[in-house]
Formats: structure tokens, C-alpha cells, sequence
């Protein structure tokens, strides 16, 4: 068994001296002796006594897996590491940790792997994905005092993509998912270095909450300059990590076709209103700028197809989505790349209506008036 335990909340002396405190656990030296010695007491004041309610928690759970493993404090300390400034990322399904020493994978084929906090907000999309993931073995666990992942409040894209991850395959592409307690140019750099050797050196970074385009960025990670990057690290990771924001990252595609669908959907029956496709008109000075902003950075072209010209390629497609996201309207997104494979891409909060002349005027009515129906 290997525990990740995540004290990343403290300040780093008082971490250091919690991990310290605990690391002289024994056959001698339990925790209710340690607690007794080193933990605040009311109507007892100590000088170098310990406040922090992580110290008790730590402990205690320290006492859970003596009771549950049946084996020494000293063995559970092998199995134990604690987490303070480390990154973590999500690859495909692979999961991987960034420490100083460099870049190591997780493996959990082979052996029970525990991501662990009683204080910690593990809201992070990282830890989203992560559930996912946990849910197809059982040899991931996260353990989290009152954990809320099972019920995530936000209509953003990974929550999105966490609804279609077990058919990963089957919609997306490579992708991953990091989570920087440490965002150091260092580690950053280290953590797209990494991803480049596997999805090539044009990589795509998008923020996890609606942003207008302006949470897009195209990158070459051989471009990533000091100035650079310390621009993007600014811009696009999260100086609390976890928060429910995040990024995530794919490679960079070549997409022949884009499509924009409204849709309503009762019980089974996805019902399409409306189609728009975009073109971009995609230049090399595109990894170049800050973000997708469409027209000022990107030249784009709208364009109106009738949804009865979707294919039983397409249609199967967007039914298959639209299923697996349980909504009843909302709009998604899908591109078609130079190979003719659909890709997905987001489900946005009935975005801009894009309403062309004539007959689309009257399905985007159509679509508007549907929508409040079936929640009335």
C-alpha cells in the first residue's frame, strides 16, 4: 500500500514540525502519547505545543491503519508520504507525481494507492478525473473527511469530460490533467517536457471554466521561454490549487470541421434545433499569442448547416453525449479532424444563440421555448 497524505495547508515550518513530530512514532511512542506531549491543551499551556488540528487528524488516522493493517507504526511510516508542495498530474489514466527529484509514475495495478486528507480541499479537477478513474478499480481509494466529488456543483468543461471518461477513447483524445502545489517555472516546464514526449511539441492548454476563448492557449513547448512562461503561469494556473479551477491539456489538432449543436433531451430523445459550424483560419503566429480570442486572434467564419444534413456518424455521436451528460438543454460542442474522426470538445452554457435569418430564427425560438417546457 502506498498513502499520499496531504498536508499542503500548513505553512511550511509548521508542516515540517508535524511531519517531524510524527516520524518518532514507535512501539514506545504512540500517538496518545505523542498527543499527550506535543498537543495544546486547554487549561495547559505549553510553549512548542502544537495547535493545528492536522497534527490530531494525522495521528488518528496514523491509529486507523494500525488497527486495520495490524502492523507496527513503524512499518505504516514506510507506506506514508506526506504532502506539502508536490504535483501530481492525470495522463490518459496513468497517474504520475512531481517531486524535486523529478517525475515518477503511480502505479496502481499492482498495488492499493490512497490519496488521503481530514483538512485539505481535494476540489481540485484533478481530484474529479482522479474518482473517475478510482471508480474502475480498487486499488484507488481517496479518503476525505466529508469529500463532496460525488456532487459537484459546477457546469465546466472537466466536469463534462468526467461524465464521458470511461469511454475515453471513444471521444477524446490524448489528454491531462495537472495539479501544481508547486508551480515553479522548473516544475512547469518539467511537467510539458513530460506531456510533449507524448503528445507532440504543439500542445493545447485550456482552463476548466468559461472564459470566451480567452481561457485557450496554444503552445510549443520548445518555445517555452523563462518570460513566457512565467506569463502563462500567471494567467493560467491557479494560485490556489485546490480550488475547483484547473487546466487541462491535449494536443494540438488540425480540425477540418467544427460543430455547434443545440439540443433538448427528454428522458432518450435528444432533439436537435440547431447547427452551426465553425471554420478557423489557423496561422503558426497562433502559438504565439496570449489565447484563443476568437477574431482578434483567430479569423473565424459561422457558417448554418440544417440539422437534418447531420450524418448517422454525427447523429450517433451527439445522442451518445448528450445520454452519458443527462441534461436537459444545453449545447455541445464537437470537431472533425483531417483523419474524419469526431472528437469531443465541450457542453457550454447555452452560449451565444449565433441566430441566422429565416429558418434558423424560428428553430432558436423553437429551441428556447422547448428548453423552459421541460423545466416548467
Amino acid at each position: 500500500m502506498k498513502i499520499y497524505y496531504f498536508l499542503s495547508s500548513l505553512t511550511r515550518p509548521k508542516f515540517q514540525e508535524i511531519v517531524g513530530k510524527i516520524k518518532i512514532l514507535s512501539e514506545w511512542q504512540t500517538p496518545e502519547t505523542l498527543i499527550d506531549r506535543y498537543y495544546q491543551k486547554m487549561w495547559r499551556y505549553q510553549s512548542d505545543a502544537i495547535q493545528e488540528a492536522d497534527f490530531l487528524e494525522a495521528l488518528s488516522y496514523v491509529k486507523h491503519l494500525q488497527q486495520e493493517l495490524s502492523i507496527s507504526y513503524a512499518e505504516i511510516l514506510t507506506q506514508i508520504e506526506w504532502i506539502y508542495d508536490e504535483n501530481f498530474f492525470i495522463f490518459n489514466e496513468e497517474l504520475y507525481i512531481q517531486r524535486a527529484t523529478g517525475i515518477n509514475s503511480i502505479d496502481y495495478s499492482q498495488q492499493e494507492i490512497r490519496f488521503v486528507s481530514a483538512r485539505d480541499s481535494f476540489q481540485a479537477p484533478f481530484f474529479l478525473i482522479l474518482t473517475e478513474i478510482a471508480n474502475s478499480t480498487s486499488n484507488l481509494k481517496i479518503i476525505k473527511l466529508n469529500s463532496r466529488l460525488d456532487r459537484w456543483m459546477y457546469s465546466d468543461k472537466i466536469y463534462y469530460i468526467s461524465l464521458l471518461y470511461r469511454d475515453r477513447e471513444k471521444y477524446f483524445w490524448d489528454i491531462a490533467f495537472p495539479m501544481f502545489l508547486n508551480p515553479t517555472p522548473r516544475f512547469v516546464r518539467e511537467f510539458f517536457s513530460f506531456v510533449s514526449e507524448r503528445m507532440g511539441n504543439k500542445l493545447l492548454v485550456k482552463k476548466n471554466f468559461m472564459e470566451m476563448w480567452l481561457g485557450v492557449r496554444a503552445l510549443k513547448v520548445d518555445e517555452l521561454w523563462d518570460d513566457r512562461l512565467e506569463y502563462f503561469i500567471e494567467k493560467f494556473i491557479p494560485t490556489k490549487p485546490m480550488t475547483f479551477h484547473g487546466i487541462y491539456v491535449l494536443p494540438f489538432m488540425d480540425i477540418k470541421k467544427e460543430y455547434r449543436i443545440y439540443y433538448t433531451m427528454q428522458g432518450k430523445q435528444v432533439k436537435i434545433y440547431s447547427v452551426k459550424n465553425r471554420r478557423n483560419t489557423v496561422s503558426e503566429e497562433l502559438f504565439q499569442k496570449s489565447s484563443f480570442s476568437i477574431y482578434k486572434n483567430i479569423p473565424v467564419a459561422w457558417e448554418y448547416m440544417e440539422p437534418v444534413l447531420l450524418g448517422k456518424k454525427e447523429l450517433d455521436f451527439i445522442k451518445k453525449i448528450c445520454i452519458k451528460c443527462l441534461d436537459k438543454c444545453w449545447v455541445l460542442e464537437f470537431f472533425e479532424d483531417s483523419f474524419g474522426k469526431l472528437h469531443f470538445c465541450e457542453v457550454n452554457f447555452l452560449g451565444g444563440s449565433l441566430m441566422f435569418i429565416w429558418q434558423d430564427q424560428e428553430n432558436m425560438m423553437k429551441y428556447y421555448e422547448d428548453a423552459f417546457q421541460l423545466h416548467s
